[in-house]
C-alpha cells in the first residue's frame, strides 16, 4: 500500500515533469474588488461644444449594464509577477517589474494578450469599455473626470509628468471615482476588452455592449503618467496595437458576480 508521503512525492514529481507544479505553488494574490450595481448610466461625451473631444466619444447614449466587480486598484507588479512565477503569464518587457521596491507599482510593458491572460488566470476578465467608463464616471451625473469637473492637479492624479513615471497604486485617494475606484485617470492607462471603432457609439447596443466583433486595434482608457488633462477625461477613447508593450499601458480586471 502506497503511503501518503510517497503518493505526495509522486504527485509533486509528476507535476514538476509536466510543468504544472508552479501553477499549484503560485496562486493569484488577493485583489480588492468594488461592486458596481446593475443599472444605466450615460456613456459618451455630453458637452455640446467641446473643442477637445474626439469624434469617437459621441453621441452620448444611455447604456444598461449588469452588475459586476472591478478592481479598486490597477494590477500591481507583485500581483502580475505571481502569474509569471506560475508559468502562466509572460514577463513584462522590463526587468524592474520583479524588483521589491516596485512591488506596489502598476504593471506596465504588457500587451493586450498579456492583460487578458492575467485577468483570466485570476478568475476574472478585462472590463468592457462600457464597464470601465461607468466605474470611472458614476451613474448619476456623468463626470468629466473621475473626481468631478475640477481640472487635474498633482494631488488628484499622476499626470503630465507630476513625478515623471508611474507611482504606487492608490497614491491619490482624492482622485477616486464615485464608486471609490482609484487611478481611473493617470498613472497607467488601461487595456479594456473591446476592439476599437471610431464610429461605434453611433449604433452600439444599449445593453451590455462589448464593442465591435473584430478589428485591428484595441481600446485603451484612462490616460497615463505623462498625458495632459484632456486625455484623462472619463470619455476619452484611445486605440493601440494590441501587441504593444510600453511604459504606460497597464491592467485592471473585473469579474462577474
Amino acid at each position: 500500500m502506497i503511503s501518503a508521503a510517497v503518493l505526495l512525492i509522486t504527485v509533486a514529481v509528476t507535476l514538476a515533469l509536466t510543468g504544472q507544479l508552479n501553477k499549484v505553488i503560485y496562486r493569484p494574490l488577493p485583489m480588492d474588488w468594488i461592486e458596481i450595481q446593475a443599472g444605466t448610466f450615460t456613456m459618451g461625451n455630453v458637452i455640446e461644444e467641446d473643442a477637445e473631444f474626439y469624434p469617437s466619444e459621441k453621441p452620448p447614449h444611455q447604456v444598461y449594464l449588469d452588475a459586476y466587480f472591478i478592481g479598486r486598484f490597477e494590477v500591481t507588479n507583485q500581483q502580475y509577477n505571481q502569474c509569471v512565477k506560475a508559468g502562466v503569464c509572460r514577463p513584462p518587457a522590463y526587468q524592474e517589474y520583479a524588483y521589491e521596491e516596485y512591488a506596489d507599482y502598476p504593471v506596465t510593458y504588457v500587451s493586450w494578450d498579456d492583460a487578458y491572460t492575467f485577468c483570466e488566470w485570476t478568475g476574472g476578465r478585462l472590463p468592457t469599455e462600457a464597464e470601465w467608463e461607468k466605474a470611472a464616471r458614476g451613474s448619476e451625473e456623468p463626470l468629466l473626470y473621475p473626481w468631478g469637473s475640477d481640472l487635474p492637479e498633482c494631488h488628484l492624479v499622476n499626470y503630465s509628468n507630476c513625478v515623471a513615471n508611474t507611482e504606487p497604486v492608490g497614491s491619490h485617494p482624492e482622485g477616486a471615482s464615485p464608486y471609490g475606484v482609484l487611478d481611473m485617470a493617470g498613472n497607467a492607462s488601461e487595456w479594456v476588452a473591446d476592439w476599437y471603432a471610431e464610429n461605434y457609439y453611433q449604433d452600439s447596443p444599449t445593453e451590455n455592449p462589448t464593442g465591435p466583433t473584430g478589428g485591428t486595434v484595441r481600446v485603451v482608457r484612462g490616460g497615463a503618467w505623462f498625458d495632459t488633462d484632456w486625455l484623462l477625461r472619463t470619455t476619452t477613447r484611445i486605440s493601440n496595437n494590441p501587441a504593444t508593450r510600453d511604459s504606460y499601458n497597464g491592467i485592471r480586471c473585473v469579474k462577474t458576480p
